[in-house]
């Protein structure tokens, strides 16, 4: 699939590796790419902000065309009463998932860009004068912003995988019914799990859709276009918890007998927690505190109980300074209502 992989810049990298990387892009996005060196110079100039927040609306309004664009296309092809070969439909998915992982890394590499040269600023300048918390929280909280906009593509991917599956590129994949996919309840898996930068996202996933369909996990599954599809939304946020000295993590990774993860979770449209959109970017006012009790010769307990958005940091800071202890956070809800404890198969 073009185009080609490219190693991804990261935070850590300098403005003059974005700039090369965003210089790479498809030649048709070049006039609507940053000037980050102008950027950099109104920073020196102390007139970056009117600037940042002209040029932060300038990609809102390029990044909003091109998913209506490619919305549009998708649709069309759907509606074509012509009927592709099979390799026809693959050429038509490689098309657009390439348009795909361009818009992907044009978004991501904006607001590597944006983010470096206003930190760049702010180095120099007092805390009341600082731009970047506030084009963070332009870029997280707007619903305009073009970094929000990226969680519009996930509905596109699995247009875009729907494309695939008429190609016949998921004819060996599972299928609801064999004994691999099950309907969330109760199951056992092994897992091998990767760190992805936000940056990156889309772009990796777009990139697995050629060779794996997209697993909808939830707890009704139906058949669809790539062969599975689950009614509610899968996505979830977590917060793990852990000692300063993470001795949590390291009995986890070590997979020692009781081995503890404690984590804060909210499900995104999971029947158990009834909780908002996620692809909208509404939190649920329901949060999990769950923990996991790893067991080497028996099942491992998951056990969790619910509070409020609002009442988190209450819980949290329970301990008067101290950090809270697992059992404490568990203790405290079980003394009112009992927590939820349920058993997961060993994975």
């Amino acid at each position: 699939m073009a185009p080609e992989a490219v190693a991804w810049p990261s935070a850590r990298d300098g403005l003059k590796t974005i700039t090369a990387a965003i210089a790479a892009l498809p030649e048709r996005m070049a006039p609507h790419c940053a000037d980050f060196a102008a950027l950099k110079q109104e920073g020196r100039n102390g007139t970056l902000a009117g600037t940042l927040s002209r040029e932060t609306e300038r990609l809102d309004e390029y990044v909003a065309s091109q998913l209506a664009s490619l919305a549009k296309s998708l649709s069309r092809q759907k509606a074509s009463p012509r009927t592709p070969t099979r390799d026809g439909w693959v050429a038509v998915a490689n098309d657009r998932a390439q348009r795909t992982i361009a818009l992907a890394r044009f978004i991501g590499l904006h607001r590597l860009g944006l983010n470096h040269v206003v930190g760049e600023h702010d180095r120099g300048h007092a805390v009341g004068e600082r731009l970047l918390p506030g084009l963070k929280e332009r870029l997280e909280q707007s619903e305009r912003s073009f970094w929000r906009q990226r969680h519009q593509i996930r509905p596109l991917l699995d247009e875009i995988g729907g494309l695939f599956s008429r190609g016949g590129q998921y004819d060996a994949a599972a299928q609801p019914g064999d004994g691999s996919l099950q309907d969330g309840s109760t199951f056992s898996r092994k897992t091998r799990k990767f760190w992805v930068p936000a940056e990156s996202e889309i772009e990796v996933m777009t990139r697995l859709l050629p060779h794996l369909p997209l697993y909808y996990f939830g707890k009704r599954v139906a058949k669809g276009s790539q062969g599975q599809r689950a009614e509610s939304d899968p996505a979830t946020t977590s917060v793990y918890l852990d000692a300063a000295d993470f001795s949590l993590y390291r009995t986890r990774l070590r997979r020692d007998d009781g081995a503890v993860a404690l984590r804060l979770r909210v499900y995104a449209d999971d029947s158990l927690a009834a909780v908002g959109d996620s692809a909208s970017g509404q939190l649920s006012n329901k949060v999990w505190v769950e923990r996991k009790t790893h067991r080497e010769q028996a099942e491992s307990v998951k056990e969790r109980f619910p509070v409020s958005l609002a009442g988190v940091n209450a819980l949290l800071a329970a301990g008067n300074g101290r950090p809270v202890c697992t059992d404490e956070l568990l203790g405290q809800h079980d003394q009112a209502s009992g927590a939820d404890t349920g058993k997961a198969q060993k994975h």
